[in-house]
């Protein structure tokens, strides 16, 4: 006996309890065990039972000789006199004419909230005052409408910016003496350039004495340390008259009124001057060759001898 004879013949239990719907198909929606599916699908097997709305009640139809009462609409009742809040601790005063008058004192309550506000209201009202405090001190902003101080005509990029320093004109700087304004003169120069160079020349020992104690009195009366006989003899080389003959004259005259026309030998110094008064010197035996011996000599000590009585009518240079 073969085994599928032997399968056909057996009896196959089947638990029917376990299974609760199985569907046709699956159009039918079959399921096992899910309660919710079978309940959908047997609400959707259920007909919708259309029902037609009640038709209303007849009203029976008012008779002519009975009228019809219209009831007028209720007056409003008049507002009772509601007091309005007052603030806690103040009281209130109630005046009736029926009776005399009462105070009734509203009582103050305290809630967080309030506290909150209120301490928000201080802590901005003290940020306000603090912005206020930096805007007076830092200074109010400039409105749209109101001009800058180096708004104009010409306003540029460049001339909003800071002024530059500029020394004030000649003008009004203290005015000096002419014979102190020319030694300045020199003792400037010779700080500004430092070209100066030394020259070496005979000179009567007198001038040379004056030329020093000069030097030193100014110096310390101008608070100028650095001040030396070379400005002095550089300033008179340049209050010299440009032509020779007029250098003669001077230093003639110098001779006869000071010294009778014979003063005593000169004597070789060294002196700093500037570039261009070491020029003078070093051209004045050309350009005097033509006159007597001894007049380069002359010229350079009547010079600085003139611009010493000068300095001296003056008085000592201040600072």
């Amino acid at each position: 006996m073969s085994s599928a004879s032997r399968g056909r013949g057996k009896k196959r239990n089947i638990n029917w309890a376990a299974v609760e719907h199985i569907g046709d198909d699956a159009d039918a929606g079959g399921f096992l065990g899910d309660e919710d599916a079978e309940r959908e699908r047997a609400q959707a097997r259920e007909p919708l039972a259309v029902v037609p709305p009640p038709s209303p009640e007849p009203q029976p139809d008012p008779s002519p000789e009975a009228p019809v009462a219209v009831s007028a609409p209720p007056a409003d009742p008049p507002a009772p006199d509601v007091a309005e809040p007052l603030p806690a601790g103040k009281p209130a005063d109630t005046t009736d004419d029926s009776g005399p008058s009462t105070l009734v004192e509203a009582p103050a309550e305290e809630s967080p909230e309030p506290k909150a506000k209120a301490s928000s209201s201080k802590a901005s009202s003290s940020k306000a005052s603090k912005r206020g405090d930096r805007t007076s001190t830092a200074g109010k902003r400039r409105s749209a409408d109101q001009p800058r101080s180096n708004d104009g005509p010409g306003f540029t990029a460049v001339s909003g910016e800071p002024p530059i320093l500029r020394a004030r004109p000649r003008s009004e700087v203290v005015k000096l003496p002419p014979a102190q304004e020319q030694v300045v003169v020199s003792y400037n120069t010779a700080r500004k350039d430092r070209n100066w160079k030394i020259w070496s020349g005979r000179i009567t020992p007198d001038v040379i004495e004056r030329l020093k104690d000069r030097a030193e009195e100014d110096a310390e009366s101008s608070a100028r340390g650095r001040l030396k006989p070379g400005h002095y003899l550089d300033a008179a080389m340049r209050m010299l008259p440009p032509d020779a003959e007029e250098q003669v004259e001077l230093a003639d005259d110098w001779l006869m009124g000071k010294w009778r026309g014979e003063h005593p030998s000169g004597e070789t110094a060294q002196f700093s001057v500037s570039p261009g008064t070491y020029d003078f010197l070093m051209n004045l035996n050309k350009s005097l060759r033509d006159y007597r011996h001894g007049i380069v000599i002359d010229v350079v000590s009547a010079a600085c001898d003139i611009l010493l009585d000068m300095l001296a009518d003056e008085g000592l240079m201040e600072g």
